[in-house]
């Protein structure tokens, strides 16, 4: 009996540094476990940290793209309205490059027109002088009726009478086409006014007309880009 309480005692010794042991085994392993635990969890802190940052970051991204999309809609529609007024310009360029050209033309007419008038100035300058030296013909044939009739006494008397009138009228055509004259010469220098004025218009016609056609390229280039 002593030796089985002996062998007894030595099956519980073995027992018990068995379950010291395994104590000690699961001791260590529950701090492994708890390490474990606690790196796990570290981890978890950093990751909902960083999903944290990361939510703040899409808000952030999605706030910047409203602020984007309300830019960009700003853009398209002053891009728009850019558009539309170059449209408006170029319409105003193109009628203007027309009236120009309109302009021009009317010009060139009225420039012919003054030309004719300044020749027909010429003709009637020239009818003028026939007329001067039928007047001063008429009035020497007068002065000589004149002499004639103061030489015929009584009888010529009638026919001075007629020799006064002829001298009278002709020194009323005499006055009068000197008067014409005078008129003309007016006209003329108007005429050649206006023509010099007509010409400088024509001219400044077509550089606006050339500088309206550079505005209206321009515009059409800047139209397309804006487009």
């Amino acid at each position: 009996l002593a030796m089985t309480l002996n062998g007894m005692a030595a099956g519980l010794a073995d027992l018990a540094r068995t379950n010291r042991a395994a104590t000690a085994d699961l001791n260590a392993a529950a701090a492994e476990i708890r390490a474990s635990a606690q790196e796990q969890a570290a981890s978890v802190e950093e990751q909902f940290a960083a999903v944290q940052e990361t939510a703040a970051t899409v808000d952030e991204i999605t706030h910047s793209g409203a602020q984007i999309s309300k830019r960009a809609s700003e853009v398209i529609a002053t891009a728009q309205a850019a558009a539309q007024t170059a449209r408006s310009g170029l319409r105003a360029a193109t009628d203007t490059a027309k009236a120009m050209e309109a302009i021009r033309e009317q010009g060139e007419a009225v420039a012919g027109n003054i030309v004719a008038l300044s020749e027909r100035t010429q003709a009637i300058g020239e009818i003028i002088v026939t007329v001067n030296d039928i007047s001063e013909r008429t009035h020497l044939l007068a002065l000589n009726a004149a002499i004639e009739a103061a030489a015929a006494g009584e009888s010529g008397r009638s026919f001075a009478i007629v020799a006064a009138e002829m001298k009278l009228l002709a020194d009323q055509a005499k006055a009068a086409t000197t008067q014409v004259r005078g008129i003309l010469g007016e006209i003329q220098r108007g005429i050649n006014a206006s023509v010099m004025l007509t010409e400088e218009a024509v001219k400044r016609a077509a550089a606006g007309k050339t500088r309206t056609d550079a505005t209206v390229r321009t515009i059409e280039e800047m139209a397309a880009r804006v487009e």
